[in-house]
């Protein structure tokens, strides 16, 4: 069995993040050992939320996460700074009842209010600092993290 802490956030962007790579590469096929890796960790995702949820919550995840297209909009770091470090602020049991909201907002992000604030606000900040927004920073991580 494997285990690490991961933040949950962070962890379902990895997932559609290599997902999208492996999907819009086309020289990877399904018999490749590169894309294999990536559905073996997806797995193990699915297989690890299925110990924390009933099965209609992991079934729903499962569809969501297969149903997401991402494109290069996503990989927006502030907007996954700002939702990582609120589902951190959260208490246990916060977290688990905003879980399915948290995971609906990352596949749905374009559609997702706090994403648009976000990309808006860094952009602005980025223009009037006269530099690119992967410069902008949007919050930090604790300094010690309760899981």
């Amino acid at each position: 069995m494997y285990a690490f802490d991961y933040v949950v956030p962070e962890l379902i962007l990895d997932i559609l993040i290599f997902k999208h790579f492996a999907f819009k590469n086309k020289n990877i096929s399904k018999y490749d050992s590169r894309y294999n890796m990536v559905m073996f960790f997806y797995s193990l995702v699915i297989e690890s939320l299925g110990e924390i949820l009933d099965n209609d919550k992991v079934n729903e995840i499962k569809e969501l996460l297969d149903d997401t297209i991402m494109d290069e909009t996503i990989f927006f770091k502030q907007w996954f700074m700002k939702i990582a470090t609120d589902y951190l602020d959260m208490t246990k049991e916060k977290r688990k009842s905003k879980f399915m909201s948290l995971i609906t907002a990352i596949c749905d992000y374009n559609n997702n209010d706090i994403f648009k604030r976000v990309k808006k606000s860094v952009i602005a900040c980025a223009k009037e600092n006269n530099c690119h927004i992967s410069h902008i920073e949007y919050g930090e991580y604790p300094e010690e993290i309760k899981w």
